[in-house]
């Protein structure tokens, strides 16, 4: 009798041990769902490759709606981190707790890196500054026109690939425009060298299609190519018809140094002068000149 329950007992000490150990073993061995989304600008982002290190190596791409997702055993840690050419990520990468549970929330934000293009336009040894240069070709999105500095330079800010850029301005440019292929770095020494449009001495720029538009941002710039004295130059601005003066400006010049005025489009009482063609004249340092402006508001 006494044998027969002890038989009993060892066998349901044995069957609970069991299952002990396979609770243990279940709980030890567990697989877990580790995920999360990238976006780019807002969008989700398809492409990139997460990789998984630490506990175990492994990896996954973002599907169409930006999702990735791994499954992990439990009680270990891991580190997530994502790459994609031309891109840089925020977080650089994730590190998990002890994992114990389904582990989401592991989201990243791509964007994608710029590099700058960047030179110099200048006229008979001189730098010019004021002038526009833009992207004439290429792959979107494109980068805002950039303006050259007190010392002639210019940059900009653009995603790999291949494209076009040029000044936008009355000067006859050499070249006219550049070809850039931005790769991985930096391109500088994208040079232009300027003349006077036509060779004339003393012309005006505006906008885009020739005409000051003050109110996008395009005054009247007139452009002094290479004054043979220094001194004072008066410009006076009257309405083609009529001969009303409406402004009168003076710039100082140095010999053999392009300079350029700027006209605001404002009459002498600082009100906004009406579209329309204006004559000027230009007087000194070896100027006796008329040119026209043409302004539309």
């Amino acid at each position: 009798m006494f044998k027969k329950y002890m038989s009993r007992l060892l066998f349901r000490l044995s069957v609970l041990s069991f299952a002990a150990f396979w609770l243990a073993a279940s709980a030890c061995c567990a697989n877990y769902t580790v995920s999360g989304i990238v976006t780019k600008d807002g969008s989700r982002f398809q492409g990139v490759t997460i990789t998984v290190s630490g506990g175990a190596s492994a990896t996954a791409v973002s599907d169409a709606l930006g999702d990735y997702s791994f499954s992990l055993a439990s009680g270990l840690s891991y580190t997530l981190t994502p790459s994609k050419s031309g891109y840089v990520f925020t977080p650089v990468s994730y590190s998990t707790d002890t994992l114990s549970g389904n582990w989401s929330g592991s989201d990243f934000t791509a964007s994608a890196v710029s590099y700058l293009v960047s030179g110099t336009i200048t006229s008979g040894g001189a730098p010019l500054s004021g002038i526009r240069v833009k992207v004439l070709g290429g792959p979107m999105p494109q980068p805002a026109p950039a303006v050259t500095d007190s010392n002639g330079r210019y940059s900009l800010s653009m995603l790999p690939g291949t494209y076009d850029i040029g000044p936008d301005s009355s000067y006859m440019m050499s070249p006219a425009r550049r070809t850039v292929t931005v790769v991985s770095g930096d391109l500088s020494g994208n040079d232009f060298i300027a003349t006077a449009d036509g060779g004339r001495a003393v012309f005006v720029t505006g906008g885009p299609d020739g005409y000051a538009r003050p109110r996008q941002g395009y005054n009247a710039v007139i452009k002094f190519t290479s004054p043979s004295q220094s001194g004072d130059v008066d410009v006076n601005i009257y309405t083609l018809r009529g001969g009303r003066l409406v402004r009168s400006l003076r710039v100082y010049v140095r010999a053999r140094n392009p300079s350029e005025l700027e006209w605001d489009c404002l009459n002498s009482s600082g009100e906004m002068a009406g579209s329309g063609i204006y004559v000027a004249t230009v007087k000194g340092a070896g100027y006796d000149e008329k040119i026209k402006i043409g302004v539309l508001k």
